[in-house]
């Protein structure tokens, strides 16, 4: 007999589900990985957060720390505020091109780094007209972060940016993220904050 996730639980699966489009497996992960963190990081701090995950194995820092904002997102979403954290991800070398893209779909898309860290593939949103009256651009459904219901992004910039993390001309796997931590890591999201630094690198560098 399945399980039956009581409260909250349940409505934050269905959350998962209907704002980030996750599968079944991915969802229990998710739920899991928080409750895990909620029972074990005491008093519930910032920094007890992120000293907790920087104890975590260098492969499930990322994860938890995904999971973790969409627990903050979901809450944020019910009017309520729990802590946030932000994880030091190792340096990544993104070549200048690649910045540059990065920097058209944040200008395009009108989203901060961090709201587009929350973005997959999956949020993209088909339809026959707008691709039509849009060639160059693909739509979103944007993130419960903002206060607008659809992101529109420039495509030549995005499949600059897949081209990157998965290799020219192969196929993106749905629900991964549009911009991925690295080719080491695409099923990833890159944080906002090493958004931001690539950027002011890049800024200085054509600055010089």
């Amino acid at each position: 007999m399945a399980r039956t996730r009581s409260e909250p639980w349940k409505t934050f699966a269905e959350w998962l589900t209907a704002q980030r489009g996750l599968n079944p497996a991915s969802v229990s992960t998710y739920l899991t990985q928080v409750r895990r963190m909620l029972a074990e990081v005491t008093p519930l701090t910032a920094e007890g957060l992120a000293e907790w995950v920087a104890a975590l194995p260098t492969h499930h820092r990322s994860p938890h720390r995904t999971a973790w904002r969409c627990y903050v997102a979901w809450r944020g979403s019910l009017g309520e505020t729990v802590p946030d954290f932000v994880v030091v991800e190792p340096a990544v070398e993104v070549p200048p091109e690649v910045v540059d893209a990065l920097m058209a779909v944040l200008n395009g898309s009108r989203l901060k780094p961090r709201d587009l860290a929350m973005l997959t593939w999956s949020h993209r949103i088909r339809s026959e007209a707008k691709e039509r009256a849009f060639p160059n651009k693909v739509f979103f459904k944007a993130p419960v972060t903002v206060d607008f219901d659809l992101v529109l992004a420039p495509l030549p910039d995005l499949l600059v940016i897949a081209a990157w993390a998965y290799g020219d001309g192969a196929e993106v796997p749905e629900g991964t993220p549009l911009v991925p931590r690295s080719p080491a890591e695409p099923t990833l999201p890159m944080a906002g904050t090493t958004m931001q630094r690539l950027i002011r690198e890049r800024r200085r560098a054509l600055a010089a």
